[in-house]
């Protein structure tokens, strides 16, 4: 098998007297970038001669359509993921100028084609545009056809200095695992080189594109060339396209932990919208359901240093879903998994070149969202994206009326679900930031345990949120019922609940005029020893906190139900008692380690 390569651009560039691109999303400064991705509707055909769109002129509608959009909007970086966009549009294009301006790069994962396609291609356009491309293809075994991504973008001859549009094509180097389909480990012609891109100036940023599999060479060897361009110390912005039925497999994931060891990579995943649907050409159109998650996202070390819980609150609502990876300290961004145009804006992941004090990493920002409107074949821009909470706070059970505006602040709200859960012993140390959340934290296989944003169906995110919203709805019925208080706690009976980042530590307020503040807390059958004694010196530590800071708190407005089973037949518990003993005074540090029970 031929060894794969990486080559810089600037040389392959030089070759043909075409001078290296100076990309404004690679310049190391504090400006954003923007990028607009396209996360589209999954209905693919496949055979041993390509892998391309189902529904052919719907496609290549679209694609003009988004294309169209990377222009008015002047998108610095405009992608879309594997096997996507059509040939046809890619040459449309040419033929009407409608290529990227200066400074800006298209990456287009496009259909398959064949090497005498690809020929072809390259003999219709050559008076509008520089094809480049390794045509030494590895046909040995009858393969049939290329898996390619195509870089567009506009730069200078070196001769001349006239602008030239480019379209540089970099093929995938190794077939997916498709199982009993085998239409890529049959028939899949064989990349041997990555392009990378980098600026002339200094200090510049990287880029380099993986198609899908292209990761699992890696997975398998640590001498790969990816693994290189990996451990380096460069900056660099890392995509991933894919088709993918399983993009967060291990194996898949195994480069994106070794990228984020290092502080200055970021990864941006694109893959197509959940539930795609394979079509058999070869065997009378048999489809095949994948249910997948489309999983596409934003991975980065560099926006734990300025997190704004409104920021958060905003590009939720636009379909973009906060998490952290604890295992590599790093945070994703989820996009919502249904089909849609994604325009945001994001922070370099070096700003070297400005001073210290205008360089800002931060939350990228979602500019805009778009949905294909198939009876007017365009992208409808809408205001929201649901990501399927109140639908599932319904079908749990859960009274909407009682949560009240903190449905439109979702980080709020689920702080206020985990608090309220006793969900807070295993990172209580830092409560209340986003790092300390449970459902922030990505579960195994990268589960996405978040409990506003409910489209992830994988069984540790489905079990996480069942297990919350089931205790949720258990808690909500104890804080209404007046028999639950205890004697001490008598002016909660009538309660309303409550969040803010000011009474991290507290949930109810009364209803009296006096707005006192309490905490109460459901642990279900989580009760053993250590955890309530735990439980309540930390609450008991944090309310003095808060009451020394002047808020309406008395450290002894804390109650904290469990379930005691005895003989088979189960009971709610109160705990502390009416006259409890309280463990500290307000003048100590924590009292206790907080460590969690076994």
């Amino acid at each position: 098998m031929p060894e794969v390569k990486v080559k810089r651009i600037a040389d392959l560039l030089q070759a043909h007297n075409l001078k290296n691109p100076e990309l404004r999303c690679l310049e190391a400064n504090a400006s954003r970038y923007s990028v607009l991705m396209l996360q589209p509707q999954g209905e693919i055909e496949y055979s041993e001669n390509f892998v391309r769109n189902k529904h052919h002129e719907r496609a290549e509608s679209e694609y003009w359509q988004f294309l169209a959009l990377g222009r008015s909007k002047a998108s610095d970086l405009v992608i879309t993921p594997e096997y996507s966009c059509p040939w046809s549009i890619i040459e449309h294009l040419i033929r009407d100028d409608k290529m990227p301006s200066i400074g800006k790069l298209w990456v287009i994962g496009c259909e398959s084609i064949t090497p005498e396609q690809l020929n072809g291609l390259r003999t219709n356009v050559q008076e509008q545009c520089k094809f480049i491309y390794d045509d030494n293809f590895d046909r040995s075994a009858g393969q049939r056809f290329l898996d390619p991504v195509c870089f567009l973008f506009r730069t200078h001859n070196t001769i001349t200095n006239s602008e030239i549009n480019v379209a540089i094509i970099q093929f995938k180097t190794a077939p997916m695992g498709d199982g009993t389909m085998r239409f890529e480990t049959d028939n899949l012609i064989r990349g041997t080189w990555f392009y990378k891109f980098k600026n002339t100036s200094i200090n510049s940023i990287s880029l380099i594109c993986l198609i899908c599999s292209d990761s699992l060479a890696y997975s398998a060897d640590r001498n790969h060339c990816l693994g290189i361009e990996f451990q380096n110390d460069d900056p660099s912005i890392v995509l991933h396209l894919q088709l993918n039925k399983e993009p967060r497999n291990d194996r898949y994931a195994e480069y994106r932990r070794f990228c984020l060891q290092r502080n200055h990579k970021d990864i941006i995943c694109l893959n197509w919208a959940q539930n795609i649907k394979l079509c058999d050409a070869d065997g009378n159109g048999h489809t095949i359901d994948w249910e997948n998650a489309s999983a596409s996202a934003i991975y980065s070390k560099s926006w734990s240093r300025n997190l704004s819980e409104d920021a958060i609150h905003a590009i939720q609502l636009k379909g973009f879903y906060l998490t952290y990876w604890d295992t590599t300290r790093a945070f994703a961004g989820f996009l919502n998994f249904d089909p849609h145009v994604f325009l945001l804006a994001i922070t370099k992941v070096s700003q070297t070149n400005d001073d210290l004090a205008v360089q800002s990493p931060a939350l990228p920002n979602v500019l805009s969202v778009f949905s294909w409107n198939q009876e007017n074949a365009v992208f409808d821009e809408i205001e929201e994206v649901d990501g399927g909470a109140t639908t599932a706070f319904g079908a749990a059970g859960i009274n909407l009326g009682s949560l009240g505006n903190l449905l439109s602040t979702p980080l709020s709200l689920e702080k206020l679900l985990l608090l309220s859960c006793g969900e807070v012993r295993e990172n209580r140390a830092i409560w209340p930031s986003v790092q300390s959340m449970a459902s922030v934290r990505l579960g195994n296989d990268e589960s996405i345990r978040r409990l506003t944003f409910v489209q992830d169906n994988c069984s540790d995110a489905t079990e996480f949120r069942r297990r919350l919203l089931d205790r949720f709805r258990v808690f909500d019925g104890l804080r209404l019922n007046a028999d639950r208080f205890p004697r001490r706690l008598e002016k909660f009976k009538n309660n309303q609940l409550v969040y803010n980042n000011d009474t991290v530590c507290s949930n109810l307020k009364t209803m009296d005029g006096t707005e006192e503040l309490a905490v109460a807390l459901y642990i279900g059958d989580q009760a053993h020893e250590n955890t309530l004694n735990e439980l309540r010196a930390w609450l008991d530590y944090r309310l003095r906190e808060q009451k020394s800071r002047g808020l309406p708190v008395d450290p002894a407005n804390l109650v904290i139900w469990y379930i005691r089973v005895t003989g088979g037949v189960s009971e709610v518990i109160i705990f502390p008692e009416d006259t409890p003993q309280l463990i500290n005074d307000g003048g100590q540090d924590a009292p206790v380690s907080f460590t969690r029970s076994n």
